[in-house]
């Protein structure tokens, strides 16, 4: 039973730890991938 309490600590710490990474990961993906790029008369734009 010990044993599975601290477990169960350990699974929480690592959450509390990945959840903000996981965040900020889908915050940078959305702002690669997802949101308008404003690249009107930019010289590196595709014709």
């Amino acid at each position: 039973m010990i044993r599975h309490i601290n477990q169960q600590r350990e699974t929480i710490f690592m959450l509390g730890i990945l959840e903000p990474i996981d965040v900020t990961g889908d915050i940078g993906g959305y702002a690669t991938f997802v949101n308008k790029l404003d690249i009107e008369g930019h010289a590196d734009r595709p014709e």
